[in-house]
């Protein structure tokens, strides 16, 4: 197996959306193959949309060969369904420019219009080493299905307790055909999905409302599945991870977990009119405001001794704080309720009087 790699770019800038082929002259008696190279983050190909197109080429055969057989490969690339932009991506030297207003954005690409190149890709010289597949076995497949690396969560219903995932399709040898099953599993546990796949909940049809995982699409497509998942009284994540499968069982390796949580909300519980109280009642306008708010009753019964609780720590703050000042001071039975405190305070240079405290009932 090789890679092939395409670095297409103008001036510092990569050239998105192009059509880049590679062709490899084989050994005679056997024909050339041409190979598309891509540049969307998927199997050979590392990162998406960086001007750097990508593929395996596997197609080696078992030739007569006087001394190594040699794979001579030529790269076209063209534009020629005027779709091929330049992007520019920020690379400079690092310092702040003085003027903000020259630096282009990112989010817009520039036609590059039409335009024609041809590359030599050099010689491939292999020896007896190099894995020949007799493609018209079968059961004559060594190479596995890429791995998928795009798994995400698009949706979550929190009604109806599904979840939405996409991907990006891989193929049946590496990034090239239709895999044969797509293996989606979940755990609510990250560690059980990164480190024991195999023995994570595997998701089959019978729980999809919308996809299917037994019928892949080709190589390069859009998946989309929605899934079905257990209601929980409290809020639960779910991990998941993916991994594509041949038709003779080679298996990719799971791909990137995703993740969502979903909360059940239970439905508010039928709440009954308190009748009023024949005894006086002493409230507050917070209490009224809590009682119109339709909370349940317990949860304003905490509310209240909270208060309670709260305004008896002021309280007995202030006492303590007053008791330091006054020092051995008695204060009168009848002064009960502080309602006015003066601020008149007499002072020199030599001495701070204490302060005046006016109490009354």
């Amino acid at each position: 197996m090789v890679i092939i790699y395409a670095d297409l770019n103008q001036g510092h800038s990569p050239v998105l959306n192009a059509e880049v082929i590679a062709t490899i002259e084989r050994p005679r008696p056997h024909s050339n193959v041409e190979l598309y190279l891509l540049d969307r983050g998927l199997g050979a190909d590392v990162t998406k949309d960086d001007g750097v197109y990508s593929a395996y080429f596997i197609d080696f055969v078992d030739a007569t060969c006087t001394t190594a057989c040699r794979y001579n490969i030529k790269v076209a690339a063209n534009d020629t369904d005027g779709r091929a932009e330049s992007r520019f991506t920020g690379a400079g030297l690092g310092a702040m420019p003085r003027n903000y207003s020259v630096i282009p954005e990112k989010k817009e690409g520039t036609p590059v219009g039409a335009f024609n190149r041809v590359a030599s890709g050099g010689v491939i010289q292999v020896d007896d080493g190099v894995t020949y597949v007799d493609w018209s076995d079968p059961d004559d497949d060594p190479f596995p299905p890429s791995r998928i690396s795009d798994l995400q969560v698009i949706a979550t219903s929190v009604d109806n307790a599904t979840v939405t995932l996409t991907w990006t399709a891989t193929g049946d040898n590496f990034d090239i055909g239709t895999a044969s099953v797509s293996d989606l599993r979940y755990d609510t546990q990250f560690e059980n999905l990164a480190y024991r796949f195999d023995n994570c909940s595997q998701l089959s049809n019978d729980i999809l409302t919308e996809g299917n995982l037994t019928d892949p699409l080709p190589s390069g497509q859009r998946e989309v599945v929605t899934v079905r998942l257990p209601y929980s009284g409290v809020g639960i994540t779910y991990y998941f991870s993916i991994r594509a499968v041949d038709g003779v069982g080679n298996t990719g390796q799971p791909s990137f977990i995703a993740q969502t949580t979903i909360v059940y909300a239970a439905p508010d519980e039928t709440t009954t009119e308190i009748p009023p109280s024949t005894q006086p009642v002493v409230t507050t306008e917070a209490y009224i405001e809590i009682i119109s708010s339709g909370l349940k009753s317990w949860e304003i019964f905490l509310i209240v001794v909270a208060t309670c609780v709260g305004l008896a720590v002021v309280a007995a703050g202030i006492l303590i704080y007053y008791k330091k000042v006054k020092g051995h001071a008695k204060v009168s039975d009848k002064s009960i309720i502080n309602d006015a405190v003066s601020n008149d305070i007499e002072m020199n240079q030599t001495n701070i009087g204490k302060p005046k405290v006016y109490l009354t009932k």
